[in-house]
């Protein structure tokens, strides 16, 4: 599958986290309660922030073809089948969406 050496990158990465953050939690339980809640939490948003780019750089990475943006179409009908007000804007897209349209 072509998205095997993404998957396989990011399940590295996610171990390099998990490893920095093995280092990082031992000195979060260090002092007071509210010292360690806070720094607990704060190591989860980084996780979900790390986890977050990586989304966002693996879906950057994705072919941008012809057939990419109609499989995107038909699922987004899958999702909204039955809301014809969003139906209404998936159909809209299709017909006017030119690649130069995108935000990169």
């Amino acid at each position: 599958m072509e998205f095997d050496p993404l998957l396989e990158a990011l399940n590295e990465r996610a171990k390099m986290v998990r490893n920095s953050l093995s280092l990082i939690l031992p000195l979060a339980y260090e002092g007071d309660n509210r010292q360690q809640k806070s720094i607990k939490d704060l190591t989860h948003e980084n996780t979900i922030f790390v986890w977050f780019q990586l989304l966002i750089h693996a879906i950057f990475r994705l072919p941008r073809t012809d057939v990419a943006r109609k499989e995107m179409i038909h699922e987004c009908e899958r999702q909204y089948c039955g809301n014809s007000a969003q139906l209404a804007k998936i159909n809209e897209f299709e017909k006017t969406y030119k690649p130069s349209d995108a935000i990169h």
